[in-house]
C-alpha cells in the first residue's frame, strides 16, 4: 500500500512538471499573434507589451502572458498617408522612384533595397524595420545589413529593442529581437 501511494506521489509530480514546462514554453513564445475585430492600428511596442487599435478601441496585449487587455483610452485616428521614416539622428530616408517597384532605404553607409513600396516603418536605437506587402525587415543602420522576419509582411510595424510588431489586416503579431542579445 506504501509503494503504491508512492507511486501515486511520483506519477503526481511528474504530471506537474510537465504542466510546469509546458506553461513556460507556450508563455514565452518566440513568435505569435491574435486575431482582431477590424484592421489593426496604431502599433506601438512598450517592453513586452504591443500596444494598438481596432474597431473595439485600444488594447495591450501582453506577449509573455499571451493576454489582451482593453485599455480605456481613446485610439488616435488613422494616418491617412502612408508613413515614411525619417530618422534625423541615424541619417535615413526611405525613397520611391515611379519608375521602380521598390522602394530604397538610403542610409549614410548604404542603400538598401526593399522588396516592394514601403507601408510602415519603426526606428529603435540604430535598427530600422520596414514592412512592405512582400516583407518585413529589420536593418542595422550602421552597417546596411538587412535581415528578414521570415514569412512577415503587412500594413504597419512597431520597434522595441525587445520586439518587432506589424499588423496584417485583422491581427497583429510579434517576434522576439535576437539581434540585441
Amino acid at each position: 500500500m506504501k509503494k503504491l501511494g508512492l507511486l501515486l506521489s511520483v506519477v503526481a509530480a511528474v504530471g506537474l512538471i510537465s504542466w510546469l514546462v509546458y506553461r513556460y514554453n507556450h508563455t514565452t513564445s518566440e513568435r505569435g499573434g491574435r486575431d482582431t475585430d477590424g484592421s489593426a492600428r496604431s502599433l506601438r511596442v512598450i517592453n513586452e507589451t504591443v500596444v494598438y487599435c481596432d474597431a473595439q478601441g485600444q488594447h495591450s496585449f501582453d506577449t509573455i502572458k499571451l493576454k489582451d487587455s482593453v485599455i480605456q483610452s481613446s485610439c488616435s485616428q488613422p494616418n491617412a498617408d502612408m508613413p515614411r521614416c525619417s530618422g534625423e539622428k541615424l541619417g535615413l530616408q526611405v525613397r520611391s522612384s515611379p519608375t521602380e517597384p521598390d522602394d530604397v532605404v538610403d542610409l549614410p553607409v548604404k542603400l538598401v533595397t526593399l522588396d516592394g513600396r514601403a507601408r510602415g516603418c519603426a526606428v529603435a536605437d540604430q535598427t530600422v524595420a520596414v514592412i512592405t506587402g512582400s516583407e518585413l525587415v529589420l536593418i542595422d543602420a550602421t552597417t546596411g545589413a538587412k535581415r528578414e522576419i521570415e514569412g512577415a509582411r503587412g500594413d504597419e510595424v512597431a520597434l522595441s529593442d525587445r520586439l518587432v510588431a506589424w499588423s496584417t489586416g485583422q491581427q497583429i503579431n510579434f517576434a522576439r529581437r535576437h539581434d540585441k542579445q
